[in-house]
């Protein structure tokens, strides 16, 4: 195994074709200790296929660099942050906040996940108008009494279709 100064990997990475990096951020997110500049570099990268590997596993990010990561890529990029097993509370917040329905179903689905009071109320006020998002909330086991109240109560009345005004 060849090491390489920092910099030099760094500049590698830059003029490398996206499918070979695609190997090396698989392997790198696989190690306990990385390069965090490297690291950083490609789950920083354009191509969520680069990107994803390290953004799901590596543990060479800081909750910084996925917080700043999250704000400023893309939708598959955020998916990967969301999957992450653990995640930080504040790099929820940040994904919810700025992330698509797909990042809070990633979110909601990852059982690791611990959501803060404040990322039950972005959450929530989500849900006003997305039922499937509602839903998922709902159905999650570790969803607490008073979000679920809160979500229930905010959530619009279903309409059946039945009762007196039906007929």
């Amino acid at each position: 195994f060849i090491t390489l100064p920092v910099e030099s990997t760094l500049r590698l990475i830059e003029r490398v074709d996206a499918s070979m990096l695609v190997n090396v951020s698989t392997a790198l997110a696989e190690l306990k200790v990385a390069p965090p500049k490297t690291v950083q570099r490609l789950a920083s990268h354009h191509d969520p296929e680069v990107a994803c590997p390290v953004l799901l596993r590596s543990q060479s990010l800081s909750t910084t660099d996925l917080k700043s990561i999250a704000v400023a890529s893309g939708e598959r990029q955020q998916c990967a942050i969301a999957g992450r097993k653990p995640i930080d509370s504040l790099v929820i917040e940040t994904l919810i906040k700025g992330g698509a329905r797909s990042v809070c179903l990633a979110l909601i689905g990852n059982t690791e996940a611990r959501f803060s009071d404040a990322a039950y109320a972005a959450l929530i006020e989500k849900c006003l108008s997305d039922d499937e998002l509602t839903k998922a909330l709902a159905l999650r086991p570790d969803t607490p009494d008073t979000a679920m109240r809160k979500l229930l109560s905010a959530s619009p009345v279903p309409k059946s279709g039945t009762g007196p005004e039906s007929t």
